[in-house]
């Protein structure tokens, strides 16, 4: 049995095989507290990742992300604009700014 949420296509699909006797419906007892005390490091971890989202999110840093991707596209497009064909040095420079 498969369970897959997300899209193969994104690349961001979640998979979770557990595997069963051919034709059987029944999906086995799954011990998640055995699960959690093996693998202890990565549930702290992700605890850890998740309270620093959480205070994050709840701060103004998702406006913040914004207005500097906004700031980001603007400056990338003046400079592209700045630095068309014929710029003679307009590859070397874009490649040391590493815009692409």
């Amino acid at each position: 049995m498969a369970y897959v949420r997300g899209s193969y296509d994104s690349g961001n699909a979640v998979h979770l095989n557990i595997p069963t006797a051919l034709g059987d419906t029944t999906l086995p007892v799954v011990d998640v507290e055995a699960i959690r005390e093996r693998n202890a490091a990565y549930f702290s971890a992700a605890a850890e990742r998740n309270a620093i989202r959480w205070e994050k999110l709840e701060s103004d840093w998702p406006e913040r992300v914004d207005a500097a991707g906004e700031a980001y596209r603007a400056a990338k497009a003046a400079f592209k604009e700045l630095n068309a064909h014929p710029s003679p040095d307009s590859s070397r420079i874009a490649k040391m700014l590493e815009i692409d």
